[in-house]
């Protein structure tokens, strides 16, 4: 993802965003979500056609931006933002062709 141009719809900042939560989000929780069966798509999932504003079709890296992961079970991921709140992360499996991976989506030349 760190190499490919930016896909149409999503600004430069939330691009790197994605880049470096997702990158963040493997390298710190990466074992555990796999022993916990989460996928790709669970993670890096977003709408085809309007990947930032349809929530419904967006995996987990999507939220990440500034928060952490404090914690991960089969169903969900719970966030912790810089003023300690938290948020939790339903895991919702793609069902249609609507949800594509982060990197399949088309560069900004569109």
């Amino acid at each position: 993802m760190s190499r490919m141009a930016v896909p149409a719809g999503i600004s430069p900042t939330d691009w790197e965003g994605f880049v470096s939560g997702g990158a963040r989000l493997l390298e710190e929780w990466g074992a555990q979500l796999a022993a916990l069966d989460w996928t790709a798509a669970d993670l890096f999932a977003l709408h085809r056609e309007r990947p930032m504003d349809r929530y419904d079709h967006a995996g987990l890296v999507r939220f990440l931006g500034k928060k952490g992961v404090r914690a991960v079970t089969t169903m969900s991921a719970t966030l912790a933002t810089k003023s300690g709140s938290t948020q939790t992360f339903h895991r919702r499996t793609p069902m249609n062709t609507d949800w594509v991976l982060m990197w399949e989506l088309g560069d900004g030349d569109r």
